[in-house]
């Protein structure tokens, strides 16, 4: 399931207002935008931390979800997008050190992890999309081949959602990530 795929089948206008726009954008007019996105600094241990809204942690089962977004990297560590992943269960969104983009989720027995090849840079914006068909976990960037790991049922877990950070809060994300959305099925 590409980018081209989820931008031909998964919205329409009135599903989600203004997609088009950022879907479009390249990488001159987001930075030209770079003043709207959200800034974590990991030295100041900046995230932001949902418990109430079960949707965010994914759908349980072979539903479905997906996320979505714009990340760009102040530096180079291993550092946490999106987490709600408990033991074996939820998910994680990540950069590792080395550093490539990692997509982590459990099926309440294991955890299956689907590695982006791509070595990020700093001072860069990138698009990733992140999800569970079903059947695989997968993340592509900047609508490029995705890249998908076995899962053949997810279990969302009941901890908190977090963006910029694990869980328990740690691994802080340092940069800034812009108009980062997502959904189930």
């Amino acid at each position: 399931m590409s980018l081209s795929y989820f931008r031909r089948k998964a919205f329409t206008p009135k599903s989600l207002p203004g997609l088009q726009l950022w879907l479009a954008a390249d990488h001159a007019s987001l930075v030209r935008e770079a003043g709207m996105a959200a800034q974590f600094t990991i030295a100041n241990s900046e995230y932001l931390s949902h418990s109430g809204n079960a949707s965010l942690r994914g759908q349980t089962g072979t539903g479905g979800w997906w996320r979505a977004g714009w990340i760009y990297l102040d530096s180079v560590a291993a550092m946490t997008i999106q987490s709600c992943l408990g033991t074996n269960v939820g998910y994680r969104l990540a950069v590792t050190a080395t550093p490539a983009l990692i997509l982590e989720a459990g099926n309440g027995s294991a955890t299956s992890t689907a590695t982006h090849g791509t070595t990020l840079s700093t001072a860069t914006w990138y698009f990733f999309y992140a999800y569970y068909d079903g059947t695989n976990i997968g993340i592509s960037l900047n609508d490029g081949a995705d890249v998908t790991a076995t899962l053949s049922t997810y279990s969302p877990g009941t901890t908190a959602w977090n963006m910029g950070s694990l869980v328990t809060p740690g691994t802080y994300f340092g940069g800034r990530m812009q108009v980062n959305f997502g959904g189930d099925g």
